[in-house]
């Protein structure tokens, strides 16, 4: 590890772990800027511990993190791993505070809310450690599992809008909603996870399936 004192810059390579509060970072190699209070860690990156009073646990190339107000960490290639109740897969990740948005996502899954979808790019954010709105756009497609019953709902569509105050899931751009013996299609779909309940708005059609 190397460190000037006088830019506050650091350079380190072989087995590099890097600690802040809760978070623990480790990778092949780093630069940081301690008066900048920032660091860029890249080759076999895996952060664990806590983020924004969630568990983190994650595995990607490269890392930047910045812990000046407010806190943000930026993770790119092969991104995989968990935050809180929610699982990911996706090319890169950014989380500034209780924010996020990523890219590329092959899945992204909330144990807690029966949600998991693929899509281009999603953005949201989460309120105290629940998520409480996101938005995912481009190639969107969403399992969402009841609560209760355990019922299973498939949309797919070009744009989901989730919100947990409203408790309801819109998708927009050729909509399409599969249940148990009939799907739906419209140009808007409206579906509301707590009753199974699906709203069509544009074109409607409904098809059943005869046993």
């Amino acid at each position: 590890m190397n460190f000037d004192t006088k830019t506050g810059l650091l350079q380190g390579s072989g087995n590099v772990t890097l600690k802040r509060d809760d978070l623990t970072i480790t990778s092949d190699k780093c630069e940081g800027d301690y008066k900048g209070n920032s660091a860029r860690m890249w080759g076999n990156v895996k952060a664990y511990g806590k983020w924004s009073d969630q568990s983190l646990d994650f595995s990607c190339q490269e890392l930047k993190a910045s812990f000046s107000h407010p806190e943000s960490v930026a993770m790119v290639g092969s991104v995989k791993g968990k935050f809180g109740d929610r699982s990911l897969e996706c090319y890169d990740i950014e989380m500034i505070g209780d924010r996020f948005i990523a890219t590329k996502v092959k899945k992204f899954k909330d144990e807690s809310e029966g949600i998991s979808l693929s899509c281009d790019t999603i953005k949201g954010f989460i309120v105290k450690e629940n998520l409480q709105e996101f938005q995912a756009e481009g190639k969107v497609s969403m399992e969402i599992i009841n609560q209760k019953d355990r019922s299973v709902t498939k949309i797919s569509g070009g744009k989901a809008v989730y919100s947990r105050d409203r408790g309801s899931i819109i998708m927009s751009g050729g909509a399409v909603a599969v249940q148990k013996g009939r799907k739906v299609t419209a140009k808007n779909i409206v579906f509301y996870p707590a009753t199974n309940k699906i709203e069509a708005k544009g074109s409607p059609s409904i098809s059943f399936e005869v046993e």
